[in-house]
């Protein structure tokens, strides 16, 4: 439909108003969600690709990319350092002096993160670095596990500390693939992680 007409079509009475509101918001709450997965369909080549694929198995669903080129992520502005000590706090009561007692208890190992750019950057168990970490019997913390999962599965630090990034590198870019099918479709954008080795997102 022109879009002309539609507007007319919207204006008429107060009900077609409201339900062009609402099918206007369905289509933008569609093309807002992520894409996880695309039909590839154009320059003779047909196939599927899904995130976490190849770049050889992107390329035999969907042809040689019109464009590579690379995104240099933005550095993190600020490091944080969480803390998990594992202590409990114990309480004895003696009933017959009537007198009541508490004592820190290690309960594990002190777990000192380094949190950069939402992802987990460095572990130290006891002062020693390590490449993962318990937290408790059932999360395994690892060196680039998003820390969203961390706070899920261990549960908020005993303490946080910020620091400025300033001496860290700059990430790795990462390769970015572009389809162009012409003016009457939009570009097809994929990236993929920093070393090339499988698909993180797709644009279409």
């Amino acid at each position: 439909m022109p879009l002309k007409n539609y507007k007319t079509l919207c204006t008429k009475s107060k009900l077609t108003r409201l339900l062009c509101l609402a099918a206007s918001s369905s289509v933008l709450a569609f093309y807002s969600l992520p894409s996880y997965a695309y039909f590839c369909s154009g320059n003779g080549f047909n196939g599927y690709i899904n995130v976490g694929d190849s770049p050889a198995k992107v390329m035999q669903a969907c042809g040689q990319p019109t464009a590579q080129t690379s995104e240099q992520p933005k550095k993190p502005d600020v490091v944080q350092y969480w803390t998990y000590s594992n202590q409990a706090l114990l309480t004895t009561k003696n009933m017959s002096a009537g007198q009541i007692t508490s004592q820190v208890k290690s309960t594990g190992p002190t777990i000192v993160l380094k949190v950069a750019g939402s992802k987990v950057a460095s572990i130290s168990v006891n002062g020693q670095a390590a490449t993962t970490a318990n937290c408790n019997a059932r999360q395994t913390i690892r060196i680039n596990n998003a820390s969203s999962d961390v706070l899920l599965g261990c549960g908020n630090p005993n303490s946080i500390a910020t620091l400025p990034n300033d001496n860290a590198s700059p990430p790795p870019p990462t390769p970015v693939w572009t389809y162009d099918y012409g003016s009457y479709r939009n570009p097809l954008v994929l990236k993929f992680s920093s070393d090339g080795s499988k698909l993180l997102s797709i644009a279409p």
